[in-house]
């Protein structure tokens, strides 16, 4: 399609086109100890061909962006998953950007369609960038976002600038195919005296997404001063989470009485969410740039319960003593005001450049009692005209998570880079599903 706009528009518009071809191999690493196999990791770009084109015509420019993704099929455990186009087709789409940019006069534009909106000064990851929700497909890339459709106005000048976005339809985090980064407290809930007898036994999610109505909509705003070394901004948010929290009745949906085992369906939803941020940049002597990111938000309170009636049929089945009084709740998030922070410096030499953060609150972490503290370091090496090395590492002092990658470059066109990455966390930590995800891999790309 994009191919076609392009031979359209070409004898119209100034244009620019490209593309790039990568395939991505990663053998998992977390199951090759108890076993001699270890599995191929699908993290959604085992084979991708995207493209782009831009194009301006008297002050209006426009851009599309689409990513074809060619994957393995999932995994069909029973046969009506078979009926689910999604889970057996080999193959996605991902759109990147369509959008396109209006003048509103010499200080203003306006740009609608889809597209990644960009908040924050911080290297990689931000607390204060909340409108484009977070692409955890893979999970290793923690800066990863997605493009939402929106309508964006900016107005500004070279010392400040106002930019406003308004988010009609709400959009989800894309969260990985393999292991999990939300996580259930179904064990909680029913380490209660009703259930002291029961097995619990297989637990599913599901999700409640929000209906594509006004009322569901979000927007942000960002007011920043720009100085000849640094840049101050106040960030504004309303609207959902972009990650999914336990929240309401938890269903039994299904009970064996002669094994006495318990099958619970769990409610997901999107809770709603306030955010204001504050972030600075400066860049200091000899080439260092330090920067903070501070945010603070207002979640809704979530929590997870279980069905009177289906208790009452459980006491009255035998399957349970009594109903307990009062039923049990357990809280995924309590409501209180979340303060997330980021800060760090960075200096560029020759062939190195090193960048050290210290991160409070780790992107899956939802409650201020659970916010950890990170030590983020980056580090990225020249070390001729073709081979460069990068090393990224991340730590509370209990869980781990390291990954790193050597790249050749060949005429400026194509790379390729063998990676390794590699995690370790105690079980609860925020960073142990990462450890289903450990592995090697090979990654080829060009660009065109």
């Amino acid at each position: 399609m994009l191919l076609l706009l392009t031979a359209i528009l070409n004898p119209v518009f100034a244009s620019e086109s490209g593309g790039r071809i990568e395939s991505n191999l990663r053998l998992g690493l977390s199951d090759c100890a108890e076993s001699a196999g270890c599995e191929w990791l699908d993290l959604g770009d085992t084979a991708v061909v995207g493209f782009w084109t831009e194009h301006a015509f008297a002050g209006i420019q426009a851009r599309g962006a689409l990513d074809v993704r060619l994957h393995p099929a999932a995994t069909l455990e029973v046969i009506e998953d078979s009926e689910s186009i999604e889970a057996i087709q080999p193959f996605s789409l991902q759109l990147q950007d369509a959008w396109i940019d209006l003048p509103m006069g010499s200080n203003a534009t306006t740009r609608w369609g889809v597209q990644q909106v960009s908040w924050g000064v911080a290297d990689g990851v931000h607390v204060s960038d909340p409108i484009s929700p977070s692409n955890l497909e893979n999970p290793w890339e923690l800066d990863s976002k997605l493009a939402v459709p929106a309508i964006s106005v900016q107005w500004g000048k070279s010392q400040w600038a106002i930019e406003g976005v308004f988010v009609p339809f709400h959009t989800e985090a894309l969260l990985p195919s393999s292991g999990s980064a939300i996580s259930v407290p179904t064990a909680e809930l029913t380490e209660i005296e009703a259930f002291s007898a029961n097995e619990l036994g297989n637990v599913q999610s599901r999700l409640n997404t929000p209906p594509p109505t006004l009322s569901e909509s979000s927007g942000g705003l960002r007011f920043s001063l720009n100085a000849a070394r640094s840049q101050l901004a106040l960030t504004l948010y309303t609207g959902r989470d972009t990650l999914p929290q336990a929240h309401g009745e938890m269903l039994i949906t299904g009970f064996q009485t002669d094994s006495d085992r318990v099958d619970f369906a769990v409610p997901l939803i999107y809770p709603r969410i306030q955010t204001a941020a504050l972030d600075y940049r400066v860049e200091l002597f000899a080439d260092i740039s330090t920067w903070v990111e501070f945010a603070v938000s207002n979640p809704q309170r979530t929590a997870l319960t279980v069905s009177s009636s289906q208790m009452s049929a459980l006491e009255q089945l035998g399957t349970i003593e009594a109903v307990p009084d009062p039923l049990p709740e357990y809280v995924t998030q309590d409501g209180d005001a979340l303060t997330r922070w980021i800060a760090g410096l960075d200096r560029p030499f020759s062939r190195v450049h090193l960048s050290l953060q210290w991160m409070h609150g780790f992107p899956t972490e939802r409650q201020q009692s659970e916010l950890s503290d990170y030590v983020l370091l980056y580090a990225r090496a020249t070390l001729n005209d073709v081979l460069a090395v990068t090393l990224q590492g991340l730590s509370d002092l209990e869980g781990h998570l390291i990954s790193g990658a050597l790249t050749y470059l060949h005429r400026d066109a194509a790379e390729l880079s063998l990676s390794g990455a590699w995690a370790h966390a105690p079980d609860g930590h925020s960073l142990a599903y990462f450890s289903e995800l450990s592995h090697i891999g090979l990654q080829a790309k060009m660009v065109f």
